[in-house]
């Protein structure tokens, strides 16, 4: 489903003078994504049934549990053994000890476990479905004070929130999809300066403002309420952490985020003065921009696990395992600068030369706390303000760029310049 719907509106507030327009828009959609998954099979059944060649202990939740339980009961220490946590995340209790299951015998329990229900079969579709509003709107404002002067103002809004099967080939539950929100800002002011028929000033001035953050719906839960204790304690990265089971490669239990980008924020200066005199048209002028960036770009910060297979899940044999750690916030910053000088240079009534020059300057990138720094090759990783170490490069200052061009009438008629 997809709506889009929006209106708009302008016209003078004083005639001649004062100049007004509006526009608001806004889209809706809700997009389904079906995807087949290979699960486990979530089965009450305890054993291999006799007489079903067909039926595959560990491939199913209660089998691959009692395959480790017979091995060893949790806490036993033996390798391969039942793990606790294991058994709590598929939703299974242990019984008391039965003919074949000296340990105790596992059996699908009433509350539901992290796997999807997929009883007596390992095929399951995910009926999962991306949603997304967006608002928009802008403001215009325009000026005419008087033949000289003309004012102009302009401010626009976009926040758009939704919840994203971003990976349909894996996400096979709500609560790991990805809850994302976004908001864009951008604001200018512009005055225009005509003194007389040979000058003219220009002057504008602009603001944009942009934030975004990814999150799963299940970031204000503590991952202690699912049974697992990661150590992480930054609440910003709660949630079920990625279960991945190799030998169920179309399927993937937790999520990866947060992600939170910006606030960025740019501010830009910029002047421009054309001035007519004789066969010289001159333009000059410069620009300042302001950029800063606060974000927290952050990777493995709930700690993912893969298992090989079922099995090596409920005996908690890890395949491999990550976790970051650390602050990873950065409020970065930098500034670039601009100045150019130009002429249009009438010869003749059938050549004009223009020449000009644009000099620019990025200054280096920083950070409010200096956690920033690169690679030396005589010393190897530095951070700044560490060890006298004070910027991540050099900067530079050569940044020159002329330019030269000619237009020419050829037969002076008009037809091939």
């Amino acid at each position: 489903i997809l709506e889009q719907y929006g209106a708009s509106i302008g016209g003078p507030v004083k005639k001649d003078k004062l100049f007004f327009f509006g526009n608001f828009e806004s889209q809706q959609y809700s997009l389904g994504s079906p995807y087949p998954h290979v699960v486990p099979d979530t089965s009450v059944t305890p054993v291999t049934p006799v007489g079903n060649p067909t039926y595959v202990p560990t491939q199913t939740l209660v089998g691959a549990c009692q395959a480790a339980l017979n091995v060893g009961a949790p806490g036993s220490g033996l390798k391969g053994a039942l793990t606790a946590l294991s058994a709590h995340l598929a939703g299974i209790t242990i019984g008391a000890p039965a003919a074949g299951e000296p340990n105790g015998t596992c059996a699908m329990g009433t509350t539901p476990g992290v796997f999807p229900s997929s009883p007596g079969t390992t095929s399951f579709e995910s009926t999962l479905n991306s949603v997304n509003s967006i608002y928009s709107g802008v403001g215009k404002m325009d000026y005419h004070v008087n033949d000289k002067n003309s004012l102009s103002g302009m401010f626009f809004m976009s926040p758009g929130s939704g919840t994203f099967v971003d990976n349909p080939q894996k996400q096979i539950a709500q609560q790991w999809l990805t809850v994302q929100y976004a908001r864009a800002i951008v604001g200018s002011v512009g005055w225009t300066y005509t003194p007389n028929s040979a000058w003219v000033n220009s002057f504008r001035f602009g603001y944009s403002h942009y934030y975004q953050t990814f999150v799963t719906p299940d970031h204000n839960v503590n991952p202690t309420t699912y049974g697992i204790n990661t150590g992480v304690t930054n609440q910003a990265s709660w949630g079920l952490p990625i279960i991945s089971i190799k030998s169920f490669s179309s399927m993937q239990l937790g999520g990866s985020w947060p992600k939170t980008v910006g606030p960025d924020a740019v501010m830009q200066f910029s002047d421009s003065i054309s001035y007519l005199h004789g066969n010289h048209s001159f333009k000059f002028g410069g620009e300042l921009l302001l950029n800063s960036s606060t974000n927290q770009a952050t990777n493995n910060t709930k700690g993912p696990v893969t298992f090989a297979d079922l099995p090596s899940f409920f005996s908690g044999t890890i395949k491999s395992a990550k976790i970051s750690a650390g602050n990873f916030v950065r409020n970065l910053s930098d500034h670039g600068i601009a100045a150019f000088a130009q002429d249009d240079w009438r010869v003749t009534q059938r050549l004009t030369v223009n020449a000009g020059i644009r000099y620019e300057f990025t200054s280096v990138l920083k950070d409010a706390n200096n956690l920033v720094g690169n690679f030396s090759p005589t010393a190897g990783l530095e951070q700044v303000g560490v060890g006298g170490y004070k910027t991540p490069y050099n900067p530079d200052y050569k940044d020159f760029s002329p330019r030269l061009g000619f237009a020419w009438d050829v037969a002076g008629n008009g037809k091939n310049v």
